[in-house]
């Protein structure tokens, strides 16, 4: 839409040269049915324009919807023409009146507004609203006209404002666009280019804000802002038109409608709403849908209905179905398991996972055939559910979050938000914008990506959108809602905290310095955050985050590496591992140590990093340790040290401890050394094929992984300190180089990964000035910063475009 168009004019026109001009001619007999073209996508109608922009100015979160130009210029408007209706200049009422705007599509990804008003007691005249036009504007206005199939479209120009005009009966309608105009027309003339048939009559909106749907375009209106339609295996019945009556909450717009079906639909028992305690916390969208099987073995084995969870980062959808024979269907999967084992690595393929079995199927012999776009497909079967995804990971995630217990049932907040909804439905969809954010905005086109890039606040008001629809014999019933976050306005102009203090949240005393960084840990009782750390005389403290000391504890000699938290029983309680320079030490949660700890052990060298290893989250846990050396200890669960490991030796130091990941059921250790090595080793320390690569490069700062589904796809990322950003794979393949700009001989680059481990920057440091660099190795900003080069920079990303550095 042109931005350098201003609704207000429009609608001052509309109102001075009724009320002003004819306050009591009769208007006609013409009906809206006759007006809204068939082209039109969503058509928005208010009986009371200024009462219904009163109650959105009213919402916490209207500020940020400002930003949108149509929001903007209409209310603009509304307030000047009630200012002008108060100082006497024009008797009109007009923003009290009704009025229609129907959207429509004008280009791949331009949607224009057709305005629509109606008057109640004159006759619309335009050399009236010229001569106003001209008045309000300042300047002169030409009006022209041109014949379309015999009707007069009027067209007036002010400035570098356009606008065309058509009158009809008691209607005035006009839009930027003489297209949308010409629609018009058509719709006057033929029913067959009408958004309503002449039988139907819009449903009274008994002054609320109506919104109509065109469903026969909704296609259309989709494709304006996503790149990609896909398509959907769609069960229920939809009708042509739905009609929606708008509620408007301080937190929250909540919508309830319906569409008439023209044939009564094949109605199928409504689905419920199961595997609640499955739904990850972190599942940016869900939905539950009803299935129609077209094997019959699976309809007397499986519920007709599917619940899919999409996870927040991109990983391929997980399917739950709901098993109505469990005994059957376990024959039925081993039946096709057999069918499809063949002497490929991936056939036949069976992994234990915590507590589960997780096979595979290759091709859409499997349940993939009912699904759009599934197939290879990894699966699980216990407590009468069926989960199905082509992404391993993806299914390890669902099942860690619910072996972990973070899940939408089983977190009181989100709880309840599934227990107010319908609890048999034919359809219901969740999107969760604080996890659905990023993907979402990634499916945009780019000229919606740029806006919501630009203003990131239009996406950060939205919290969570909720869908629902039944079909009833003759009628599609629709019910749903979208809440809303408060917009908090955040300063970000340099030296804003200049002579200000932090706001002190709590204080702890220790004994004498630390010696150890505050580690955040969890209280495993209530789910709440705690802090562990050590000082200058061997005493670990734990304290609750207001300062209180919980207790206190004397270890022989000081903290190598990272306190970490780990379930030793397998039972939900939490305890805290550490290494000293001869010990191993888990204590429990009231300062205790477990049973067997500490453990000695010996090294050559001081450890400097360690890692905490669970092949399969099973909690059969492997301590990792690392010295100044490169050399590698791997410690089972009780802290015996493990053939393969006493020591690995990799002959220089590393970048950090090596880490651990799974693909494809293979185990890999990634070590990278200073001097530019990638090693990849198996469990049993040996090297995989065609490692170590000797990238050429003395290293910087982090390592990045990028998961995919195989060796190949799966990606190692670091940077040289003289900018050499590379990218390899599992195979031992460099597939991406770039060397960095280095401005003066003393650019220094470093790698950040974040925090999330989601992606990563690069820093260029000189001294003087830090420049950030993205995971593409694209500038994107500079900031003066003078330094000795002796900083860390910390990269956060929270996703929906906020990322935060801490220098």
């Amino acid at each position: 839409m042109k931005k350098k168009v201003r609704i207000f004019i429009v609608i001052l026109v509309v109102a001075v040269a009724g009320y002003f001009f004819f306050p009591s001619i009769d208007s006609g007999s013409k009906q809206i049915q006759s007006i809204i073209p068939e082209t039109s996508l969503l058509v928005f109608h208010t009986d009371n324009l200024s009462r219904t922009f009163q109650e959105l100015e009213q919402q916490p979160w209207f500020e940020v919807a400002r930003k949108c130009q149509i929001i903007s210029d209409l209310s603009k408007g509304i307030a000047q023409l009630d200012s002008l209706r108060r100082a006497n200049l024009f008797a009109s009422r007009l923003t009290r009146q009704a009025l229609w705007v129907s959207i429509h599509s004008t280009s791949n990804d331009e949607l224009t507004p057709l305005f629509i008003t109606r008057s109640t007691a004159f006759d619309w005249n335009i050399s009236n609203i010229h001569t106003i036009l001209e008045k309000a504007l300042g300047v002169r206005a030409e009006i022209t006209f041109q014949k379309f199939n015999s009707t007069t479209i009027y067209l007036m120009k002010a400035g570098t404002i356009a606008l065309a005009f058509l009158i009809e009966g008691p209607y005035l309608i006009f839009s930027q666009s003489t297209l949308l105009i010409e629609d018009v027309v058509r719709a006057v003339e033929s029913e067959n280019n009408r958004l309503f048939l002449a039988q139907e009559v819009p449903p009274d909106n008994s002054g609320a804000l109506q919104v109509i749907v065109n469903m026969n375009r909704l296609n259309e209106l989709k494709s304006v802002f996503l790149k990609d339609l896909k398509k959907s295996n769609q069960v229920l019945e939809m009708p042509e038109k739905l009609f929606l009556e708008i509620d408007i909450k301080d937190s929250e717009i909540i919508f309830e409608g319906a569409g008439e079906l023209a044939e009564k639909p094949n109605r199928a028992a409504p689905s419920r709403l199961f595997a609640k305690n499955l739904i990850p916390q972190t599942s940016g969208t869900f939905l539950w849908k009803p299935v129609v099987w077209n094997r019959p073995e699976w309809e007397n084995l499986l519920l007709p209905a599917v619940c899919r969870m999409a996870l927040e980062d991109e990983m391929q959808p997980v399917y739950a179905f709901l098993a109505t024979d469990t005994t059957g269907l376990k024959s039925e999967l081993v039946k096709i398991d057999k069918a499809f084992t063949t002497d490929l690595d991936s056939a036949g393929y069976n992994e234990k996972f915590i507590n589960f079995q997780i096979s595979y199927i290759p091709g859409e012999a499997f349940v993939g055939r009912q699904i759009p776009n599934l197939a290879n497909t990894y699966y699980t079967l216990f407590q009468q559910t069926l989960l199905v995804s082509e992404s391993l990971d993806a299914l390890k995630a669902v099942l860690t979050d619910f072996d972990d217990e973070a899940t939408w049932g089983r977190m009181i907040d989100t709880r309840r938000v599934l227990d107010d909804l319908v609890q048999e439905t034919d359809f219901t969809f969740i999107r969760n914008f604080a996890f659905a954010g990023d993907s979402f905005r990634k499916k945009l086109k780019s000229k919606w990506f740029d806006l919501l890039s630009k203003t990131p606040e239009l996406l950060d008001i939205l919290n969570l959108f909720r869908l629902q629809l039944n079909n009833t014999p003759a009628r599609l019933l629709v019910s749903g809602s979208i809440s809303l976050r408060k917009y908090f306005r955040v300063e970000t102009s340099p030296g804003v905290l200049a002579g200000k203090s932090p706001a002190l949240l709590a204080n702890v005393f220790a004994d004498t310095v630390l010696v150890t960084r505050p580690f955040v840990v969890k209280n495993h009782n209530n789910a709440g955050l705690e802090v562990v750390f050590q000082d200058a005389g061997n005493n670990l403290y734990l304290t609750s985050r207001q300062g209180e000391l919980i207790w206190k504890r004397k270890l022989q000699s000081r903290i190598l590496g990272d306190i970490h938290q780990i379930d030793f029983y397998n039972n939900k309680k939490l305890q805290y591992l550490a290494f000293t320079d001869s010990l191993i030490y888990l204590i429990d949660r009231n300062g205790n140590a477990v049973d067997g700890f500490p453990k000695p052990y010996t090294s050559a060298l001081p450890f400097e990093g360690t890692r905490v290893i669970d092949y399969d989250n099973s909690k059969y846990y492997r301590y990792l340790a690392t010295d100044r050396r490169g050399n590698l200890s791997l410690f089972d669960k009780s802290g015996n040290s493990l053939e393969g490991w006493r020591p690995k030796v990799m002959g220089e130091g590393v970048l950090e401890p090596p880490f651990h990941v799974r693909i494809r059921g293979r185990d890999c250790f990634v070590a990278v050394t200073l001097e530019g090595k990638i090693s990849l080793l198996n469990r049993k320390g040996a090297m995989y094929h065609g490692f170590p690569l000797d990238l050429g490069h003395r290293l910087s700062g982090d390592v990045a992984f990028t998961r995919g589904p195989d060796f190949t796809q799966s990606l190692i990322s670091v940077v040289g300190e003289q900018g050499a950003l590379i990218q390899t794979n599992f195979n031992g393949d460099i597939v991406f180089r770039k060397q960095l700009l280095r401005t003066t001989a003393q650019d220094e680059f470093v790698l950040s990964y974040d925090v999330l481990r989601k992606t990563f920057n690069i820093i260029r440091n000189n001294g003087r000035v830090l420049t950030f660099f993205n995971a593409k190795g694209n500038k994107l900003f500079s900031i003066d910063y003078p330094n000795t080069k002796q900083i860390a920079v910390d990269f956060y990303n929270f996703r929906n475009g906020k990322e935060l550095f801490a220098i």
